[in-house]
């Protein structure tokens, strides 16, 4: 009977570099190496079920990505933590697992918002209260219009401000 596990790691330092098409190709590998017996799909070609959290641009630094991850052996969340980190390459880690059912929403539906941290360089000293201060002006406003281009190549405009939960100044 297989059994499904909800799974968080992070990706750092040079793993950040790898594409999610290779994320996934590294994770089946890693589940072969640390000998997890993955469930897979029926028909003329199946393949793993695993289903991932949104995907980040490369180059991103994460501390928290999400998989849920269909097993065929009876292994606790914690065995599971241990045999698969046994596996994984510097940069990629798994901090947390739980077991999950059926029943419980996909990633897609659950995950809510991201949260995202920058490092900004800037030519001239700036004071935390100045850059504080913009912040404020800039949440504070209805719309935050932006151009991009859209599946079609066209460019549209979008009002991004109704995405953006919470932006705050940690330190200058």
């Amino acid at each position: 009977m297989s059994k499904i596990i909800r799974c968080k790691f992070k990706k750092e330092n040079d793993m950040i570099y790898i594409s999610h098409l290779d994320l996934q190709r590294l994770l089946q590998r890693a589940f072969r190496r640390a000998e997890i017996q993955l469930s897979y799909s029926q028909g003329f070609n199946p393949h793993p079920k695993m289903s991932y959290g949104h995907a980040l641009a490369l180059g991103t630094e994460s501390q928290g990505e999400y998989l849920d991850v269909e097993i065929e052996e009876d292994l606790s969340a914690t065995e599971f933590m241990e045999k698969i980190n046994t596996a994984m390459p510097d940069g990629i880690k798994f901090i947390n697992a739980k077991e999950i059912t059926k029943e419980v929403p996909s990633l897609a539906s659950t995950i809510e918002y991201g949260e995202y941290m920058f490092t900004i360089e800037v030519d001239k000293e700036l004071s935390k209260e100045f850059i504080k201060t913009k912040v404020a002006e800039l949440m504070n406003k209805e719309e935050i219009i932006i151009s991009k281009k859209n599946k079609k190549g066209k460019t549209v405009e979008v009002n991004i401000r109704p995405m953006i939960k919470n932006f705050d100044v940690i330190d200058v």
